[in-house]
């Protein structure tokens, strides 16, 4: 499992929500088969629009994480800054609620 962060590129105001629609449909697929396991945005401390984003690949290496940026429209096209990080991680075992906005319900 590999934690991808990743800072979009302040030189591009709006970029982000104008690769956005080719973006959210490969998210969408991807949580669905459990390839991502948590992606969400990274917000400023004060608020406003995004400037990165956090996501979590149930991936077996590093050379898979590579080939799956190479999919990614905010990759692609250069949403975000290069390089991005990419850290190995896990996810301790714990009665974790429901993320919000999952379909999973408490019992």
């Amino acid at each position: 499992m590999f934690l991808l962060m990743a800072y979009d590129d302040p030189a591009r105001p709006g970029h982000r929500q104008a690769v956005r629609p080719r973006h959210l449909p490969l998210l969408t697929e991807a949580c669905r088969t459990g390839l991502i396991r948590f992606a969400g945005p990274i917000l400023p401390e004060g608020g406003g629009d995004p400037v990165g984003s956090l996501i979590v690949l149930d991936l077996p290496d590093r050379a898979a994480v590579e080939a799956w940026l190479e999919t990614e429209p905010f990759w692609t096209e250069g949403v975000w800054l290069r390089p991005v990080t990419i850290l190995r991680c896990g996810i301790a075992e714990q009665p974790y609620l429901p993320l919000p906005g999952s379909p999973a319900r408490l019992p």
